[in-house]
């Protein structure tokens, strides 16, 4: 039985038969030792600059890895930039866009992703406070609820501190000393001639005000004497 044999390759280096089972040689440029491999590895091979057009010599690995070649950074920066920036760079979405401030009315450059977060644009923070102030202001605001309640921190305090006097700085419910509280036996909103009256407060600890106002504790059941 004949055993036909594939030829073998020869030396990319120095032409001699490549004397190694077929299973070795994997590459498409074999070489038959050590050396001649090393020096295959070593060639190089003359390209030009993809900017300049200036002939340079290069890794043959290098030279055939890559498509663009530079001599310099000049050159690659100046190709990337002709490549990649602007009208070239298959990204470009038009570039910056011309507005105008909403309050001054400044020309203003801006990137069409700087154009999609807001409707309104400003040159300054100052000039985006004074249009605010102008237009987003008290009643202009969608988040204005009818101003301040007119309560006083002043009177409220004095207040607070005289019925806790009062009750001896002791909570009217369990006693306690600690974290003491004044509460508006009639609430506060619907009473305005109550507010600051003394007679319409009670002293609570904190956990006693907090079952008051979640509606675990009734005031009117448990008869407390105010003063």
């Amino acid at each position: 039985m004949t055993v036909l044999r594939k030829p073998r390759p020869n030396c990319a280096v120095c032409g001699a038969a490549v004397d190694k089972p077929p299973s070795m040689i994997r590459t498409a440029t074999p070489t038959c030792s050590v050396r001649c491999c090393g020096i295959y590895q070593r060639r190089r091979e003359t390209v030009q600059c993809s900017t300049c057009g200036k002939e340079m010599d290069r890794p043959i690995s290098r030279a055939r890895r890559y498509t663009r070649h530079f001599c310099s950074r000049a050159c690659a920066d100046g190709d990337r930039a002709r490549r990649l920036v602007g009208v070239g760079c298959k990204w470009f979405a038009g570039g910056k866009a011309e507005v105008s401030c909403d309050h001054c009315g400044k020309t203003l450059l801006l990137f069409p992703s700087r154009l999609k977060r807001s409707d309104r644009h400003f040159c300054s923070l100052s000039c985006r406070s004074a249009y605010r102030s102008a237009h987003e202001s008290r009643e202009l605001s969608p988040l204005w609820k009818g101003g301040g309640s007119g309560r006083s921190r002043r009177a409220q305090t004095y207040w607070a501190r005289g019925v806790k006097r009062r009750a001896g700085d002791r909570c009217k419910l369990c006693g306690a000393m600690a974290g003491l509280h004044a509460h508006h036996v009639r609430p506060y909103a619907d009473n305005v001639e109550l507010r600051e009256d003394q007679d319409n407060g009670i002293c609570l600890c904190k956990e006693c005000h907090g079952a008051v106002h979640h509606g675990k504790i009734d005031l009117e059941r448990k008869a407390v004497q105010w003063v």
